[in-house]
């Protein structure tokens, strides 16, 4: 079986959708920043001083975050640089707190990548006793690791500090809400363009707009300041309040707004007077997260669309202005089109990965436009470069952001993170590269300052496209009976799914969303061909099946995945791995380690590699069903399956007594 669920795909299928959440987002600090969701200022860290333990975690932080990226980023990463970069960090931030580090040379680096970290492990302990007590050692880690990371030279490939990483993790909990203002900004240094206003959120109340240039915060000119300065001066604590001098047209205006907790909507709809919806997507919110609407985005645009069939729409336009990007690009694009490929992505280890809808294409095809600009980035880039070449609609506005490539966002000790890109992503059909280049609209546009205001030209190719531009033929259906309905899916497998009291840590007692897994493009997908894909699904028997995340946290530290077969055979296959001759397949990435347990009729455990480190998995097989339990782990962490064990004998006593 395969993904649907912004997961991390490698062979064999089932892994897909049981291993860790996936984005194709970009500039993911810039853009928390615009909406902060926790209440502190980025350079509010606490000051610790230094003691052997400190310095102990510091390593584990830097140690982890060196790791990752040999292991996971889409190329391969020279040891020397990655370590250089680390060891002028730590100099650059004992600098700033005027810490002599005496005559402690840098490390001497050869290009192996475990001589190279025992060496600049020596001499990170040694510069730091040369610094003397009471350092921050915390911050010094941070500043390594962030060099580091930044040595690179990849956008989507970025340190998140705790705050930060708090931000990303918050801005998934649809029903707690963030902290902050609620407005979104253009620009990486000034000036700076308000492109959105959170409906109900703080500065919707104190009276901001769209189109608001903001000159000053607390009397501070912005002019010269870059995003993340700008995003420090706007965040705080709830309650505390903050002065936005703001240009408005030729007026300026001086607004106070006190900042408290909202929740962003990921779409908004509404119908223009002359009979054209408008589906205006903030983001691409991972499948599976129940949104404010208490629904999930998938369940959300067919909701939308309904309406605006209701209404009579006879044209839609997406907007994706200032969208950078998410994980879930085959639910939002499966609306509109058909499987694909709509992208191609490829990795270090020379695996292909092309990329299909997710199969839930919507009962009605209207003619689309999808309105991009400068701030549209990542999963709105692939979404914009498949509507474009497959001439299912019109791209209209200005040239994309250019950051388009699939990231992982992995926790990493004291409490941070990072975004690292995995895979270099191609557009689906003429395989071009969009990453550093750009999606260029079929029609260009200025757009108005205030970003409610839709261009003319705009609504007229949504209600009149050119000849050769417009909704796709309906793809053949799937075999009957080939793949069995979500209701259907959900009856057989919700009585052995896992549950909150499952969790043997009380605050691991949430199931924060699953996804059905419930057409054949889900499967098709991250083979090295999507009619590979196809072939074998139908081949096997696979019926379908339904992922469930178990635990507190980004990733969620445990999941199960069950997937149903026409028989015991074809189960078996998918499970072991087995191919026909000269069947395509990607490389693996994991390897078999002996089953801590037998369960069922036949088991398997696995241990992540490349891609998939820091994972690891138990599968098994009850006649023609596989059941898979996930854990995630954070670099570093023993790979224990103690706790997988465990969920496993309670999932198998449940499939004993009532399973599919």
């Amino acid at each position: 079986m395969k993904p649907a669920l912004p997961s991390l795909p490698v062979r064999p299928p089932w892994l897909v959708r049981s291993a860790l959440v996936v984005l194709l987002v970009v500039g993911l600090v810039g853009q928390l920043a615009a909406a902060p969701p926790n209440g502190r200022a980025l350079t509010s860290s606490p000051q610790r001083v230094v003691v052997a333990s400190d310095e102990e975690a510091g390593l584990e932080l830097i140690t982890a975050a060196f790791n990752v990226l040999q292991s996971r980023f889409f190329r391969p990463l020279d040891s020397r640089a990655l370590l250089s970069a680390a060891w002028r960090g730590t100099q650059k931030v004992l600098n700033e707190q005027r810490r002599s580090t005496g005559r402690v040379s840098a490390p001497q680096l050869v290009g192996d990548r475990e001589a190279d970290l025992a060496a600049f492990s020596t001499q990170y302990r040694a510069i730091l006793a040369a610094a003397g007590p009471d350092v921050q050692g915390a911050r010094v880690a941070m500043a390594a690791t962030a060099a580091m990371a930044d040595s690179v030279g990849e956008q989507h490939t970025v340190f998140l500090n705790p705050e930060q990483f708090a931000q990303f993790k918050a801005s998934l909990s649809s029903d707690q809400g963030i902290i902050g203002l609620g407005i979104r900004f253009s620009g990486q240094t000034g000036p700076f363009t308000i492109t959105s206003v959170v409906p109900a959120s703080p500065a919707e109340q104190a009276g901001v707009q769209e189109g608001d240039q903001i000159e000053r915060v607390d009397g501070r000119d912005t002019s010269r300041m870059d995003v993340r300065e700008l995003s420090d001066l706007l965040r705080g604590e709830a309650g505390q309040q903050v002065t936005l001098t703001l240009r408005r047209g030729d007026v300026s205006l001086e607004i106070t707004v006190i900042r408290g907790r909202f929740v962003i909507p990921p779409l908004t709809t509404r119908i223009l007077p002359e009979g054209v919806c408008l589906l205006a997507l903030s983001s691409f919110p991972f499948a599976f997260i129940i949104g404010p609407s208490g629904r999930t985005i998938g369940k959300d645009l067919d909701a939308a669309l309904e309406q605006c069939e209701v209404a009579g729409a006879r044209g839609w336009i997406v907007d994706l202005r200032g969208n950078g990007g998410g994980s879930s690009m085959a639910q939002v694009l499966g609306r509109f089109m058909d499987s694909g490929p709509v992208l191609v992505e490829r990795d270090r280890i020379g695996g292909r990965y092309e990329q299909a809808t997710d199969g839930h294409l919507f009962r009605v095809q209207r003619p689309l436009v999808v309105l991009i600009d400068g701030g549209s980035a990542s999963a709105s880039e692939g979404f914009a470069s498949a509507i474009q070449e497959s001439g299912r609609g019109l791209v209209v506005g200005q040239r994309s952001a250019a950051a388009l490539a699939t990231a992982t966002i992995v926790a990493l000790p004291l409490d941070s993170g990072m975004e690292v890109a995995i895979r270099e992503v191609y557009t689906g059909r003429r395989e071009v590269v969009v990453d550093e280049v750009g999606v260029s609209p079929d029609v260009e546009v200025t757009f108005d300052r205030d970003p409610s205001v839709i261009p003319r030209r705009a609504i007229e190719l949504a209600l009149n496209p050119p000849p050769g531009i417009g909704p796709l033929p309906p793809p053949p259906p799937d075999p009957p009976g080939a793949v069995l309905s979500e209701p259907e899916l959900r009856r057989l497998i919700e009585p052995v799914q896992l549950r909150p009291e499952d969790a043997e840590r009380p605050e691991d007692a949430i199931t924060p969303g699953d996804l059905p897994v419930d057409t054949l493009d889900y499967y098709a997908s991250d083979w090295p061909s999507l009619d590979t894909g196809r072939a074998r699904a139908l081949r096997l028997g696979w019926r379908g099946g339904l992922v469930r995340y178990l635990g507190k946290g980004f990733p969620p530290p445990y999941s199960l995945d069950v997937e149903i077969y026409r028989d015991a055979d074809g189960a078996h296959r998918d499970l072991r791995d087995i191919y026909e001759p000269d069947e395509p397949h990607n490389p693996p990435q994991y390897r078999d380690v002996d089953p801590p347990i037998a369960l069922g009729d036949d088991t398997r455990a696995l241990v992540g590699t490349g891609q998939n480190e820091d994972r690891i998995w138990i599968a098994w097989r009850r006649g023609g069903v596989l059941y898979v339990v996930a854990r995630n782990l954070v670099p570093g962490q023993p790979a224990a399956f103690e706790p997988l064990v465990r969920l496993a004998q309670i999932v198998d006593a449940r499939a004993a007594a009532s399973g599919p």
